[in-house]
């Protein structure tokens, strides 16, 4: 891997000529009492993950109902004053006092009142930083209802509808709308259809297609299909709900014969939505179902629940819960239905990750242990492909200005970068290549190196000379503890990166680089040597965020 100070300069025959970072925009300003951190940015420096709440009127004052949601880094504990500028009337702030570190959400609470209407762009300050979001302002108070229009056509039924039991906030139905004005809404199935009913409301902020939530209200007198009409302005449609016996268990089988879990089950990860089993039913009588493989197995369950309004063969999906405890294949038994029946799950053990690249990941260094001498570096969600390789792109932030930082991927235990090494090292031209910087397989003494590079280097006297280079690479530490900032790290891979130039038939060292990996937390420290062993300068993280 790159160092994140690059290479300007190399002089012919084993001499190295590197650019000092020049960061001098620090984190970490404020007095005894003020916390110190940073907001968290995207790549182009909008507040990573603001959610911006409440809709505003042209004219009409701020609400309470009117703020905004931003992400922060909290390194030292403290008070804090996070707020955006004035425009177009109204702003944004939030003060109180951080009582403990790391990631956490600041509500910052609208103030003053929009003058026009349109989108406007704001910027927030925090302990030095700055990041932006934007809020659209519409015309008029909310008083002057919405114009739209209701399609009853693949309606979503949420919820168990059984007769004598009353409807909970879980029985909704989801439909689709165009909107052709904006404004509030309020939409009824009244009067009641078998003892029920289902309204919605709220505020179209924006024109278009999109969707309406009702929800149920009511209890349904007895088992029957019903239709419901909803009627806006002067145009119905119609959407059936089926109600289910009081008794309300469904009579079925299941078949597990062909089930093939999806997602994936790994030592020590907690499932989620993604990890769900597929099964065959036929069903003899409709009604509600509770399907389970209680007790835990390897530390996880499957279970779900529904209600059945057809006979005939049809699926359920069971979603897993828990955390496996064991890798392996592992037996797992469905009751719930006339009869039982079993699948099998494989759980794999967790893959180490020594350079995660994983999206909003993020790691903050500073040099020579001078805290005002900092970068940020960090993960964006879009990729690159290049010669058929998916690479995840990162980004920096020097306190001056916000670029890219480089591409890499992984492929089993090797990691890679693609760099124009011509720019890298001071060639006069571009070279871009792939190499690999690290394998996290080899034990201490495992040694590998990358493709031979060249071109022209022209030196500060004008003298233009053909270079030929290569990175040479060694593992000097496998598996070992490394303290970096006061925070011990265990399972480091210690990497020596040596950059070596062809002078005759042999390689001289021009420079190189001490690197440390650590288990699943990435580059925690870097130091950069001359070729007679002097240290130019040490690098090293002091905040890491891994999502």
């Amino acid at each position: 891997m790159k160092t994140l100070v690059k290479i300007s300069s190399l002089l012919i025959l084993t001499s190295v000529l590197f650019m000092a970072c020049q960061k001098e925009v620090s984190y970490e300003q404020g007095n005894s009492t003020a916390s110190i951190g940073s907001l968290s940015v995207d790549a182009s420096g909008n507040c990573l993950g603001a959610v911006v709440s409440g809709i505003y009127y042209k004219d009409t004052a701020i609400k309470a109902s009117n703020y905004i949601d931003v992400s922060v880094q909290v390194d030292t504990a403290g008070t804090y004053v996070i707020s955006s500028d004035t425009v177009n009337g109204y702003y944004f702030k939030a003060t109180g006092t951080f009582t403990t570190t790391g990631a956490q959400t600041v509500r910052l609470i609208g103030g003053g009142q929009p003058l026009a209407t349109g989108t406007n762009i704001f910027r927030v300050t925090y302990d030095g930083t700055v990041c932006d979001f934007t809020v659209t302002v519409i015309a008029g108070t909310g008083a002057t209802s919405a114009v739209f229009t209701v399609n009853c056509t693949s309606p979503v039924i949420n919820g168990i509808y059984k007769a004598g039991t009353v409807l909970t906030a879980s029985n909704t139905v989801v439909l689709n709308v165009n909107v052709t004005t904006i404004g509030p809404w309020s939409v009824s199935t009244t009067p009641a259809v078998n003892g029920i009913t289902f309204t919605g409301s709220g505020t179209f902020t924006a024109t278009g297609a999109q969707t309406i939530t009702l929800t149920g209200n009511g209890t349904p007198a007895s088992a029957a299909t019903s239709s419901f009409p909803v009627t806006v302005g002067t145009a119905t449609c119609n959407f059936s709900i089926t109600v289910v016996p009081a008794g309300g268990n469904a009579t079925f089988t299941i078949t597990c014969t062909g089930a093939v879990p999806a997602g994936t089950y790994v030592v020590g990860t907690a499932l989620a939505a993604a990890n769900t089993i597929t099964l065959n039913v036929n069903v003899t009588v409709i009604g509600t179902w509770s399907v389970t493989t209680a007790p835990a197995v390897n530390g996880i369950i499957f279970s779900g629940t529904g209600t059945f309004t057809t006979t005939g063969a049809q699926t359920i999906v069971l979603t897993g819960s828990g955390t496996p405890t064991a890798a392996g294949t592992h037996m797992f038994t469905v009751t719930g239905a006339t009869g039982t029946c079993t699948f099998q799950v494989t759980t794999t053990a967790p893959i180490p990750d020594y350079f995660p690249r994983t999206t909003y990941s993020n790691w903050s260094y500073q040099f020579d242990g001078d805290p005002d001498d900092s970068l940020l570096i960090y993960a964006i969600a879009p990729t690159r492909t290049i010669n058929s390789n998916t690479y995840n792109l990162f980004f920096y932030n020097d306190g001056a200005s916000v670029d890219s930082f480089g591409y890499y991927r992984r492929a089993g235990a090797d990691y890679f970068e693609w760099i124009d090494m011509g720019s890298y090292v001071g060639l006069d031209n571009p070279y871009w290549m792939e190499y690999t910087f690290l394998k996290d397989n080899l034990t201490a003494g495992g040694t590998w190196q990358s493709a031979q590079f060249a071109g022209p280097y022209t030196d500060q006297a004008g003298t233009t000379t053909n270079l030929t280079l290569r990175w040479e690479f060694s593992i000097t530490g496998q598996n070992i503890p490394v303290t970096v900032n006061g925070t011990p790290y265990t399972n480091v891979i210690q990497v020596k990166q040596e950059l070596k130039q062809q002078v005759g038939t042999t390689w001289a060292l021009a420079a190189y680089f001490d690197c440390y990996y650590a288990k699943d937390k990435g580059l925690i420290k870097q130091d950069l040597y001359s070729n007679t062993g002097t240290k130019i300068y040490a690098q090293d993280v002091r905040r890491l965020v891994i999502y």
